[in-house]
């Protein structure tokens, strides 16, 4: 008689053989395995399991071939995410020619929630909706509510799961690290420009649990203080997480009206207007994370109803036109000690159709551009860490498209997020790359629990025309290079200035090569 004992856990197997055979035999212990019983799968549908197992049945079998039943039934559930689920083998006489395993379901015994201040346990709780007493855990929806969760705000939490005294039995943990549920602040930037004010006020009112159900409405309004009533910038955003699916829905709605100032032009003194709404869904479909990888594909879709408006002598000129681009993006990012690289890629479409959407009100804002025009975008960074707490960063971004674009699709260059030592979006064009390389020192203000870092930085770009007219730029390329400052204490107040030096002014910059321009901004959340 063979007499077989296991001792399991999840996803391994111990087996201690005891066979008879006589002293100093060499001979591997072989019997016939006419089927295999498998007790306490509620899972895998029968025909499954025994679809699994039968490869491991005949005559002369031994004991690899019921570990490697048992490891293609764990494997099974593991692929499904029931990575709790683990297969024994109860001690047995192997004489009948049938092998017994037993199947173990680990099945959630208890959910405690630790940490939690400003959210409640229901809250928490609903953020992992896979996670209720007696269900067996599928750790991959699990992973992908988490995902979602911890792109929160206010809060973060972190989930632990412990076998309890029954080997079915599992207790979990939610740890919560979380924050008041709603913040205001204030920011003041130089993003401005002559003729509306070089200094920018900004307002922002956010709050990240509406009904109770992490819904999270965002509010920002940005004016000139020097010229407030010229310059009106609001805009909304809302998004709901999908806890369930492990995805999240995005609606955002902006409104712009600038009076840009009076320009002259020849004996014309013009008085320029740039105003426009735009309105924007996305749905955030989170792939299955892969190890240290995340990533996502975004579908969205806006409206954008621009106008652009001339004075001259009382008479007004220019056009309208709205845009309805319809946008897939693929985003990647990998995460490991030291280093974060991440990456996007985005085909966006033009819908036309409507008022001020067709092809003619397009050919108005720009010559030669198609209504159903099509732009490439992606864009690169690198974050790497070094010795000492050295950093480095490299960020790239870029536009492709093969026709004319109407001035509110074209890529920008020049800025504070751009190329820095030249204006906001000084120049733009149907397509175009930039990139910003940073060196960041070490955390000069760790003992008095703040960060704050100088760097160095060297910024590009480089702007194409499609199709240029006579009297127009084909091409356009800037660069710059300086250094800055970064002050962060706790989450309230962020600092940041950068000065930077022209080294290449290109052909056409109000900026000459070798100037000098300071970016500076100053946030404050309360």
């Amino acid at each position: 008689m063979s007499v077989l004992r296991t001792v399991g856990g999840c996803g391994s197997l111990l087996f201690s053989l005891l066979f008879a055979v006589s002293a100093g035999s060499q001979e591997i212990p072989r019997f016939d395995i006419r089927a295999f019983r498998v007790e306490g799968n509620s899972i895998l549908p029968q025909a499954t399991v025994d679809a699994l197992v039968k490869p491991f049945t005949g005559a002369g079998k031994d004991f690899g071939d019921i570990q490697n039943a048992s490891e293609a039934l764990e494997r099974a559930y593991s692929d499904q995410g029931y990575t709790t689920v683990s297969v024994l083998l109860p001690e047995q006489s192997l004489d009948s020619g049938e092998v017994r395993l037993r199947v173990i379901e680990g099945r959630i015994r208890s959910v405690k929630v630790e940490g939690a201040t400003f959210f409640d346990n229901q809250n928490i709780r609903a953020s992992l909706p896979g996670l209720k007493e007696g269900a067996i855990p599928i750790m991959d929806d699990l992973s992908a509510s988490l995902r979602v969760a911890n792109e929160h705000p206010m809060k973060k939490i972190s989930l632990r799961l412990a076998f309890g005294d029954r080997e079915e039995d599992l207790d979990a943990t939610i740890a919560v690290t979380d924050d008041r549920p709603w913040r205001a602040g204030v920011t003041l930037d130089n993003t401005g420009t002559e003729q509306t004010g070089r200094r920018r006020l900004g307002f922002i009112w956010q709050h990240g649990n509406l009904f109770g159900r992490d819904h999270q409405l965002s509010l920002q309004y940005q004016t000139s203080p020097e010229r407030f009533r010229d310059v009106s910038i609001s805009a909304a955003s809302y998004r709901i997480p999908l806890y369930a699916l492990g995805d999240s829905i995005d609606f955002i709605a902006t409104n712009s009206d600038v009076n840009v100032g009076t320009v002259v032009a020849g004996p014309i003194s013009l008085a320029v207007t740039g105003k426009g709404s735009a309105f924007g869904v996305r749905y955030n479909w989170n792939l299955k994370r892969r190890e240290s990888y995340e990533h996502q594909v975004v579908f969205g879709l806006d409206e954008k109803a621009l106008k652009n408006s001339l004075l001259a002598s009382g008479e007004e000129f220019g056009n309208n036109v709205t845009v309805r681009p319809l946008t897939i993006t693929y985003n990647g990012r990998w995460v490991q000690p030291g280093e974060e690289t991440g990456y996007f890629v985005s085909l966006a479409r033009n819908l036309p159709g409507g008022k001020n959407a067709g092809q003619d009100s397009i050919t108005l804002a720009r010559v030669d551009a198609p209504a159903g025009f099509q732009i490439l975008r992606g864009g690169l960074n690198l974050n790497r860490e070094f010795a000492d707490d050295w950093q480095w960063r490299l960020g790239l971004s870029a536009q492709w498209a093969r026709s004319p674009l109407v001035p509110g699709e074209q890529f920008g260059l020049g800025g504070s997020a751009s190329v820095r030592g030249f204006e906001e979006r000084e120049f733009s064009n149907d397509k175009g790359f930039q990139g910003n390389v940073e060196v960041y020192s070490p955390d000069l203000c760790l003992p008095m629990g703040a960060n704050c870092r100088v760097l160095a930085f060297y910024d590009f770009g480089a702007l194409g025309r499609n199709q240029p007219l006579p009297g127009e730029s084909a091409s356009e390329h800037l660069a710059s290079a300086g250094i800055g400052a970064r002050y962060i204490l706790g989450k309230r107040l962020t600092l940041q200035a950068d000065v930077a030096q022209v080294v290449d002014s290109g052909a056409n910059s109000n900026m000459s090569r070798g100037a000098w321009k300071v970016h500076a901004r100053i946030a404050l959340l309360f």
